[in-house]
């Protein structure tokens, strides 16, 4: 599939205008950037990594009834997707103490942790991407659709999504939810099948 103009490139991938309206096709660099893009290296084949992880990501999460922008993978680099509105947040999963979590707290880096991390970052380069905290989210409404997000996805185990978010709407869920939410739900996802990486990022 022959890619058209570039429409936005970021630290890790670049945006190519898609074969029909409405879609891009997302490119995986073999680019590597720490601390806010401040540290930056070229790990050969990391894109085709990135681009894998990604597939069984977006895959599982449509297998449980969440839609993603996700609609297949090209190559081993390229995936087609759908043009969104992403969702301002970014979720980090960390089994090994790296990078700013060992700078932030003093951890030795290679560390591996007593049980998975959940992190937020708002993502927002003019801000540096903040860590923020599920109070950050709810109370600036930094990221409203993550309450539905993260509730669907805690009771997919349910096998109905719809029903769950439709009990708790996103305006009246409660923090203790959001935060049981996160962890059982995202870490259902992740843990199982990236333990021994050093941190796992679902973003778009």
């Amino acid at each position: 599939m022959s890619k058209k103009r570039v429409v936005y490139e970021g630290k890790a991938k670049i945006l190519y205008e898609g074969p029909e309206p409405g879609t891009l096709i997302q490119y995986f660099k073999d680019d590597a950037t720490a601390f806010n893009a401040q540290k930056k290296a070229v790990l050969d084949g990391k894109g085709v990594l990135n681009n894998r992880i990604s597939e069984f990501m977006m895959t599982r999460l449509g297998a449980v009834g969440i839609p993603t922008h996700f609609i297949r993978r090209l190559n081993m680099r390229e995936q087609l997707i759908k043009k969104v509105e992403i969702i301002p947040l970014e979720v980090v999963v960390r089994n090994i103490a790296a990078g700013t979590l060992s700078t932030r707290l003093g951890i030795e880096e290679g560390q591996v942790l007593p049980r998975p991390m959940v992190e937020f970052y708002f993502k927002d380069d003019a801000l540096g991407d903040p860590l923020v905290t599920e109070e950050h989210i709810a109370a600036c409404r930094v990221c409203l659709p993550l309450w539905e997000f993260v509730w669907s996805i805690s009771n997919s185990s349910l096998g109905d999504t719809s029903k769950a978010t439709a009990r708790f709407p996103a305006s009246s869920l409660p923090m203790k939810s959001v935060r049981t939410a996160a962890v059982s739900g995202i870490l259902k996802l992740a843990k199982s099948s990236t333990r021994t990486a050093s941190a796992v990022t679902l973003a778009a």
